[in-house]
């Protein structure tokens, strides 16, 4: 994804489709880079249909000129990831095939039901070999076609997808100094966390974990027996504590000098 093909454009659309809300941002794009005008999320009630999804995407771009809009999508599942590997240097045309045949020792599922994109960083040399270093993504093909109907239905035509870690990348690249020092995310979803892990621009790492923020809500449900009686949260009450209270940080406690 070429940042300068996408200055074409006066704006640049960013849609983050989850299970349990629906997440944008646009920019103003100039010649010196994007300038953030505007976010916006929306909850939606999960297990959304992709008609109520849909919905949830026109309304969120509810005002948003998208003549003049370059849309990204971030596509996400359990399923969809990105790896770094190197490949043998070979000419550009037997790329794809070669990638394709390199990709399948790489993932945890058969890439032949997914659909797979990549891109050539770098080249490297290996005991004095050279090579190609290459930045693969894979997602379900199911899941691909799942974004796309609900994309339609809304009326959007994106211009591009792409997972978590590639975006991360790209705003490295563009903001991060290449001697800067490793640095880790966790992006916790509903239904399963993401680790990435960026080295100045680059990425070098990046998993799925099964631990979500459903995890942490159902660790409240749990009963407490204190001298009054049994306590016990829903699972719904105990969604609103965690969304409202929150982990109080260390320096927070030492500021209001709660315990």
């Amino acid at each position: 994804m070429d940042i300068k093909n996408f200055l074409k454009k006066d704006y640049i659309v960013g849609l983050d489709i989850g299970s349990s809300s629906v997440k944008m941002v646009i920019f103003a794009a100039k010649e010196d880079g994007l300038t953030l005008i505007n976010t916006r999320i929306l909850e939606i009630k999960p297990p959304a249909a992709n008609d109520e999804t849909s919905s949830a995407v026109r309304e969120i771009l509810r005002g948003v000129d998208l003549k003049k809009s370059k849309v990204v999508v971030n596509i996400n599942c359990p399923q969809t990831s990105i790896r770094k590997i190197t490949t043998p240097y070979m000419p550009k045309g037997e790329l794809r095939d070669g990638i394709l045949l390199e990709a399948k020792s790489y993932f945890p599922f058969p890439i032949d039901e997914a659909v797979v994109d990549f891109e050539v960083t770098g080249d490297v040399v290996e005991k004095g070999v050279r090579k190609y270093e290459v930045a693969i993504a894979v997602c379900p093909i199911e899941t691909s076609k799942k974004y796309v109907s609900i994309l339609d239905k809304a009326g959007v035509k994106p211009a591009a997808f792409i997972s978590t870690p590639y975006g991360l990348e790209k705003i490295a690249r563009l903001s991060v100094p290449a001697d800067a020092k490793p640095v880790s995310y966790i992006d916790i979803g509903k239904t399963y966390t993401e680790l990435i892990i960026m080295k100045g621009k680059t990425l070098v790492f990046s998993r799925k974990i099964p631990v979500s923020g459903d995890d942490f809500t159902k660790s409240l449900t749990s009963m407490l027996v204190t001298d009054k009686g049994k306590v016990q949260l829903s699972f719904n009450e105990a969604e609103v504590i965690k969304r409202e209270v929150g982990i109080h940080t260390q320096r927070g406690r030492h500021e209001t000098g709660r315990r």
